[in-house]
């Protein structure tokens, strides 16, 4: 039987790559895994922060709106987690999602301007925007009182906003359409 140098040597340092890359792969996953809640909450954190300025710029749409009745603007909203309600029974707007960062004080509502948010105790949490509109505006959704959900979605919904007029001694009649 032939022994052939080297041939030991080589299979020792393909043994050697083998095992570092695995080792290498491993510590790579283990990290990721420590990092993924810290990622989620950052994440999360970035999510409710745009949110809150999609909020600002429809309360804004629909605030303009009510100089007068005819007024129409037209919105664009992107819904990257959550969902937002359209409650014109109730006359408000709510957005909620389910977030692994903690927004704010659990069980306390918190005003930001014309925002309501509140975060509720969970796991993961339960953060919630509301813009209310009771006393300010009387909110129909094509032209009905109803709630609309609007989930999230890969495209922007186009949302269409417009003062109906008001009956003297009454809040002026918004509705709400979503383009198509």
């Amino acid at each position: 039987m032939k022994m052939y140098k080297g041939k030991g040597k080589k299979a020792d340092v393909w043994v050697s790559v083998v095992i570092y890359t695995l080792i290498g792969i491993t510590a790579i996953g283990l990290i990721l895994v420590a990092l993924q809640p810290r990622i989620n909450e950052a994440r999360d954190g970035i999510t409710i922060k745009q949110t809150i300025e999609a909020m600002h710029n429809f309360d804004s749409a629909l605030r303009s709106t009510l100089i007068a009745p005819g007024n129409k603007r037209v919105l664009e909203l992107k819904l990257g987690e959550g969902e937002m309600q359209i409650d014109s029974e109730n006359d408000m707007i709510v957005w909620s999602m389910k977030s692994s960062r903690k927004y704010s004080e659990p069980g306390f509502e918190i005003r930001e301007g014309n925002i309501i948010s509140l975060t509720e105790v969970g796991n993961p949490w339960k953060v919630t925007l509301k813009l209310k509109y009771d006393g300010l505006a009387d909110l129909t959704y094509n032209g009905q009182q109803q709630i609309r959900i609007l989930q999230k979605a890969g495209k922007s919904y186009s949302l269409s906003i417009e003062n109906l007029g008001s009956v003297p001694g009454q809040v002026p009649a918004v509705d709400i359409n979503q383009r198509a």
